[in-house]
C-alpha cells in the first residue's frame, strides 16, 4: 500500500518511468478483462489502451492512493459497460477464448463455462469475473463498480446460483 501512495506521488508529478512500470506491471490483468468482456482480441486492446489514456488523463481526479489497481480496473469496467451497452449482446463465437485446452472434456467444460458466463446479465458476469478471475473482493468489487458493498455481494450470489443450474457439478470441484 505503502508503494501505492508512493507510485501516485510520482504519477502526480508526471513522472513518465512510473507510469510505464505501470502499464507494465498491469496491462495484462486490464487485457485479460477486457477481453473476457468483449470477446475480441483488438477490442480488448483498444479498451485496454484507452483505459491506461483515462487514468492518465484523469489521474487527479481519483482520491484513494491505496487502491491504484482498483482505480484502472474501475476505468476499464467503464469503458466495458460503454461497449456491452453499444454492442447489446454476445454470441457464443464471439466469447473470449481463454487460453487453448487439449481436445478433450476439458475443452468442453472451457466452452460451456464460457456459454454460461455469457448468458449472465452484465453486472453478474462483471462481478464473476472481476472476483474469480482477477481476485477481487466483494468490497473492492463495490467499489470498482461503484455499488454498495451489499448489491456486489447480492450479484455475486446471485451469478453463482445462476452458474450452479447452467454448469455440471465437475465444474466447480
Amino acid at each position: 500500500m505503502a508503494q501505492d501512495a508512493r507510485r501516485w506521488q510520482q504519477l502526480r508529478a508526471g513522472d513518465r518511468q512510473a507510469l510505464a512500470a505501470l502499464v507494465e506491471g498491469a496491462y495484462a490483468d486490464v487485457y485479460a478483462y477486457c477481453c473476457r468482456h468483449t470477446g475480441d482480441a483488438h477490442t480488448a486492446e483498444d479498451l485496454t489502451q484507452d483505459t491506461f489514456l483515462r487514468f492518465w488523463a484523469h489521474l487527479d481526479a481519483y482520491r484513494d492512493e491505496k487502491k491504484l489497481k482498483n482505480y484502472l480496473f474501475t476505468v476499464a469496467a467503464n469503458l466495458c459497460k460503454d461497449w456491452y451497452r453499444r454492442k447489446k449482446a454476445l454470441s457464443v463465437e464471439e466469447l473470449p477464448a481463454e487460453p487453448p485446452a487439449p481436445p478433450g472434456p476439458d475443452a468442453d467444460l472451457a466452452l460451456t463455462v464460457r456459454q454460461a458466463l455469457a448468458a449472465l446479465p452484465y453486472a453478474e458476469r462483471d462481478a464473476v469475473l472481476l472476483h474469480f478471475y482477477h481476485g477481487f473482493t466483494a468490497r473492492e468489487i463495490a467499489a470498482i463498480t461503484r455499488v454498495p458493498l451489499t448489491t456486489a455481494q447480492y450479484r455475486l450470489r446471485r451469478a453463482q446460483k445462476r452458474l450452479q443450474t447452467l454448469l455440471p457439478k465437475e465444474a466447480f470441484l
